[in-house]
């Protein structure tokens, strides 16, 4: 009967990865945490941040919340480059707005489509949470560093 015990060990082994996953997975954050890069001398940036980013993150307030990044700023940058790297981003651009799980990288992207892919986002609770299965711990998920 060694065919026995080795389905019986087979099934004890997928019993304890099956349990290993329940235990490992994370609550479901209470909000959507995005994080736009930018900086404080850049025209496009600024009209970014005032006139779509917070006015709708306001509108969405308590679910999303949005963490301006200044690119100027060293540890900003640091965060920038580590996210890109997580991310696998091919082309920068002197704005970037991160997601989840995706990434909008310019003015003209941000600007078309970024209104609609947060509206998504938003009323899809079970998306907000950041997959770390990226490698990279640096991973700006909206917690106070």
């Amino acid at each position: 009967m060694p065919g026995n015990s080795m389905n019986l060990l087979k099934l004890k082994a997928l019993l304890l990865l099956s349990l290993f996953s329940i235990s490992a997975a994370q609550p479901a954050p209470e909000k959507l945490f995005l994080t736009f890069f930018g900086s404080p001398t850049c025209e496009e940036c600024m009209t970014i941040e005032n006139t779509l980013l917070k006015p709708i993150e306001a509108r969405y307030a308590p679910a999303l919340q949005i963490r301006y990044r200044n690119v100027d700023d060293a540890k900003d940058f640091n965060i920038l480059t580590a996210m890109e790297k997580g991310y696998a981003v091919k082309s920068t651009a002197p704005q970037e707005l991160f997601f989840p799980d995706t990434v909008l990288v310019g003015y003209e992207a941000i600007m078309k489509t970024g209104e609609k892919l947060i509206g998504y986002y938003v009323s899809h609770p079970e998306k907000w949470a950041y997959l770390h299965v990226l490698g990279d711990t640096t991973i700006d998920t909206g917690k106070v560093k």
